[in-house]
């Protein structure tokens, strides 16, 4: 008896946990060519930009859409997330730039960039297609897996986004 208590137990705790470290994303279509997926729906933050921010702030998502000339580019919603960088603000945190990766998807030319802060990480992924350039950014806390930027990043898709 006090071993099918304990696999009754188990069973439960293992359901509950896998329930709650599935994350059901939105499909979200930015425009006719890209459809991306969000963890819920993004707030429109300007005429070419979309961002969602979790309650506690841990996890930042952006989407901007820039045309080619496009002289207006607005100052990066995400920015308001991020910890001071200047040397003369008292708080400031060193920040760490790695290389940049460049890469395709579906022939059109892609690159993925991160820098490293002591508390946050800040990815950078843009695609080119078109004559709009598309850049996604993801702004974690460091105790939030590096895989919520990979899932957001690799959600793009390019085309009907079926």
């Amino acid at each position: 008896m006090p071993k099918k208590i304990l696999f009754i137990s188990l069973t439960l705790l293992l359901f509950t946990c896998s329930a709650k470290a599935q994350t059901s994303w939105i499909k979200f279509k930015l425009d006719e060519q890209v459809t991306l997926n969000f963890p819920a729906a993004p707030a429109k933050v300007s005429a070419n930009s979309y961002m969602y921010a979790s309650k506690d702030s841990s996890v930042v998502l952006i989407c901007e859409i820039h045309s080619e000339g496009d002289e207006d580019a607005d100052t990066p919603p995400f920015i308001e997330f991020l910890p001071p960088t200047d040397s003369s603000a008292k708080d400031a945190e060193p920040t760490t730039a790695t290389a940049i990766k460049t890469g395709t998807l579906k022939g059109y030319n892609t690159t993925k960039s991160t820098m490293v802060m002591p508390t946050k990480r800040l990815s950078i992924y843009t695609i080119q297609i078109k004559g709009k350039g598309y850049m996604l950014g993801a702004l974690l806390s460091k105790n939030v897996d590096e895989k919520v930027a990979e899932e957001f990043f690799s959600s793009v898709v390019v085309g009907k986004g079926k």
